[in-house]
């Protein structure tokens, strides 16, 4: 928490043609966006997951095998479900206060 995962998010959102953000959707836990360039996006906050069963009742299947792009934050709660194509982004920060970003594929 707190390592820049929002921020990230919006950025590459603008980038991606969203010119609404809605932010983290820690507590609706999906929002859902039209991009011009990409089509439907979904960023998913599931910190507030506690079973696979929440994870059927909000849909997860249609959007993580949709025709849309994903965001997930935490992914670890879903992760038996996902592809292999992905891209995982870690974000982490130092004891300095600097946030470090890294990202893996499946197909490395």
């Amino acid at each position: 928490m707190g390592v820049g995962k929002t921020t990230f998010t919006q950025y590459l959102f603008k980038a991606m043609g969203i010119e609404e953000f809605h932010g983290s959707p820690t507590f609706p836990i999906i929002n859902e966006y039209s991009s011009p360039i990409y089509g439907r996006v979904y960023h998913l906050d599931l910190y507030r997951i506690n079973s696979e069963e929440e994870l059927y009742d909000i849909g997860i299947e249609e959007i993580i095998y949709g025709d849309g792009i994903a965001f997930i934050e935490w992914p670890q709660k879903v992760e038996n479900m996902l592809s292999d194509e992905i891209v995982r982004v870690q974000f982490s920060k130092k004891s300095n206060g600097k946030r470090i970003i890294s990202w893996e594929t499946e197909e490395e």
